[in-house]
């Protein structure tokens, strides 16, 4: 008799403790060596905030630092201290190197996306891209270094030009305000990897230029506001700057004394309006009041074509549109579709709860809910332009084409299969004939024998 105790039965070799802590440590190592796209992405993001934070500060200590030394050395101003806006200059151009360190970080942070892993190095850098981070760096380091009052004159042939260099580098501060259109392109519902993916599948480069584009058929306001608002005040500000060091007899520059004027004047040109009661003399006063005036056209041009729906796509770009758009409405539809569900069962528990005026209150916000998601479900179905049907059904014929194209495929196959297997048939049928054959000859045979031995 066996006996199967737990004592007598043969144990398994079980594995040394250093090897199970070995499999533990490899296994962790692997789970944190993985490449986390995400985290790196809202690092990137996150950097690109903070830069236009910083450049937004810049610029603006540089407008400040500049007005206060203007005012110091031609209005002989008491109260401006030349130690404080060597401080601030100071402080602008820590931030101003802060700017560029963050600059190289995203770089590295791209790189990282593009190549998929966290060991990479500046080096890996194109040419191109080389070439634009100089230039980033470049730009960002445009601030006032403190210490620095450089003068710039010289007579004009009606007068004196009077230039100081903190007011010159105030100017072309403004140039660091491109970091916004980067933090736009992070931010912008167009440019996301999952629109991205559905734009690539008509063909559509998924860039700034097509997000603007579609921002401006879908709200021009949104776009345009901000173009016109910056280009006021940045053009306003330069054209006061380089108005008010003119001197010439009758003409103190007072009039561009308050940088209010400077954008008064930028507006009225811009609106072609243009009162004539505040105009520049100068030469680059006059340029850039050319160019203010070329660019309030474009502006007004551009909304009045949003607002007409000219600003057209084409097929490709116009059918990406279409999905993402359909996309964002579906994505409307079940938000006010929770917050409908969240707000019925808020009103239950204040039922059972015997609360009446909080089940008053919830049964208000309800039916507005209610009402509002029966409108939006309405107006995306009552009005559907003319364009976008025609696209629609342009699809869906493309769709039908295809389909009868896979038929036709299909049936080829199906005739070529057909074949085969009458072929297969064929070859079968004369097998079995051979078999029949070789059967009768046996039977044959068997009656012969039979015959033979019938007779014996």
């Amino acid at each position: 008799m066996v006996d199967n105790t737990s004592d007598n039965i043969a144990k398994e070799p079980r594995a040394p403790s250093w090897t199970m802590k070995f499999n533990r440590l490899t296994a962790k190592y692997n789970i944190i060596s993985l490449f986390n796209y995400e985290s790196i992405l809202k690092r990137k993001i996150m950097i690109d905030f903070l830069i236009c934070s910083l450049a937004f500060i810049s610029i603006f200590i540089s407008f400040q630092e500049a007005e206060m030394y203007y005012e110091l050395t031609v209005y002989n101003d008491s109260s401006k201290s030349l130690i404080l806006i060597n401080s601030l200059r100071g402080i602008n151009c820590i931030f101003s190197i802060i700017i560029c360190l963050l600059i190289c970080m995203n770089y590295k942070n791209f790189l990282q996306l593009n190549q998929k892993s966290e060991n990479v190095s500046m080096l890996d850098l194109s040419l191109r891209e080389r070439l634009y981070l100089i230039t980033e760096i470049l730009i960002s380091l445009i601030s006032d270094p403190p210490y620095l009052n450089l003068i710039f004159e010289g007579p004009t042939p009606q007068g004196h030009l009077y230039y100081q260099s903190s007011t010159i580098l105030s100017s072309l501060s403004f140039i660091k305000g491109y970091h916004f259109m980067k933090l736009y392109a992070n931010y912008t519902v167009w440019m996301s990897p999952e629109n991205q993916s559905k734009s690539k599948k008509y063909g559509v480069n998924s860039s700034v230029f097509f997000a603007m584009k579609a921002d401006l058929k879908l709200k021009p306001l949104v776009v345009i506001i901000p173009l016109a608002i910056g280009t006021v005040f940045i053009a306003g500000y330069i054209i006061r700057n380089m108005e008010r060091g003119y001197i010439a007899k009758g003409w103190e520059g007072e009039y561009f004394k308050y940088a209010t004027n400077g954008w008064w004047c930028a507006i009225i040109t811009m609106t072609t309006v243009g009162y004539g009661d505040v105009y520049p003399k100068t030469d680059i006063g006059r340029l850039f009041i050319c160019i203010t005036g070329i660019v309030g056209l474009i502006l007004i041009s551009l909304y009045v074509a949003a607002l007409n729906s000219a600003v057209s796509f084409n097929k490709q770009e116009f059918h990406s549109y279409l999905e993402i758009k359909r996309i964002k409405n579906n994505m409307r539809i079940q938000h006010t579709a929770s917050n409908i569900i969240k707000t019925a069962a808020s009103m239950l528990r204040a039922k059972n709860n015997h609360n009446l005026n909080s089940m008053f209150l919830i049964g208000i916000r309800l039916k507005h809910l209610a009402n509002h998601s029966i409108q939006s479900k309405h107006s995306l179905e009552k009005y559907i332009a003319p364009s976008e049907m025609l696209l629609e059904i342009e699809k869906k014929l493309e769709r039908d084409i295809n389909f009868v194209k896979q038929q036709f495929i299909d049936v080829k196959y199906i005739g070529e299969k057909l074949k085969i297997m009458q072929k297969e048939q064929k070859s079968i049928e004369t097998s079995i004939d051979h078999v029949l054959s070789e059967q009768r000859l046996i039977l044959n045979k068997f009656a012969e024998y039979n015959i033979k031995g019938y007779a014996l």
